[in-house]
């Protein structure tokens, strides 16, 4: 979601070992935690998700840029 910058369910259900409906379960979760976001039909990354996303991949030892 953070490269594409949004994906409908239908576009994760194809990359995740997920059904739609968990997905969907999954995303509405995340959403009520400010997340992700809908807009239309696609689901997106927040502002406050981008930067828990980041922290994650930082814990982890992913490399990142300087952004």
């Amino acid at each position: 979601m953070l490269i594409h910058n949004g994906l409908p369910v239908s576009a994760l259900a194809e990359v995740l070992p997920f059904s739609a409906y968990h997905i969907m379960d999954l995303l509405w979760g995340l959403r009520s935690l400010g997340v992700v976001g809908l807009h239309h039909e696609d689901w997106l990354i927040t502002p406050m998700g981008y930067l828990a996303s980041r922290h994650y991949l930082r814990v982890q030892n992913f490399l990142l840029d300087d952004f």
